[in-house]
C-alpha cells in the first residue's frame, strides 16, 4: 500500500509542477491574465490528504493572495465578461 502512495505523491508532484510551468509561461507572455484557484477540500478536522488544505493554510493563502493580488469572486468575473453561471 505504500508503494501506491508514493507513486501517487509522485504524479501529484509533477502535475503541480507541470501547472505550475504552464501557468507562469502563459502568464509571462500575456500582460492581462487571469488565474484561477480551486480547492477540492478544506479541512478543519485534519484528515490531510494529497487533495486536502487545513484551514489554517487556506487563511493564510488568501491573506497573501490577498494582499498581493486583486482578487475577485468568480461570478464577478463571468459578470464583468457577460456570462452566466
Amino acid at each position: 500500500m505504500h508503494k501506491y502512495i508514493g507513486k501517487s505523491l509522485i504524479f501529484v508532484a509533477l502535475g503541480i509542477v507541470l501547472f505550475l510551468l504552464l501557468s507562469y509561461s502563459t502568464m509571462y507572455k500575456q500582460n492581462n491574465t487571469i488565474t484561477i484557484f480551486e480547492y477540492h477540500n478544506i479541512d478543519k478536522f485534519g484528515n490531510h490528504g494529497p487533495w486536502t488544505v487545513s484551514v489554517d493554510d487556506f487563511k493564510a493563502q488568501m491573506f497573501y493572495l490577498s494582499h498581493n493580488y486583486q482578487v475577485i469572486p468568480l461570478r464577478s468575473l463571468l459578470d464583468n465578461l457577460g456570462m452566466k453561471l
